[in-house]
């Protein structure tokens, strides 16, 4: 049974994660720190990846957008 600490670091867990959305195939994902997603992406740095959130934008030399879990959850069409 899930006690309230559980739910609750959940909760912020999920708040607090990055969406990457592949325009291409539409394939989206979940990471949980920018620098996980810096690892997907096989980049060295994170902080560059920071100009792209909730812009719209393509991350440089990829196919994905980004996204915060609360624009993410609010667009219809990606």
């Amino acid at each position: 049974m899930l006690g309230m600490k559980d739910v609750i670091d959940s909760y912020y867990k999920r708040v607090k994660s990055y969406y990457l959305v592949d325009v291409v195939t539409k394939e989206k994902r979940q990471f949980y720190s920018l620098q996980d997603v810096a690892k997907f992406l096989g980049r060295k740095d994170y902080r560059s990846i920071s100009k792209y959130i909730d812009r719209g934008l393509l991350i440089t030399r990829t196919s994905y957008k980004i996204y915060k879990y609360r624009t993410f959850k609010k667009r219809k069409r990606f």
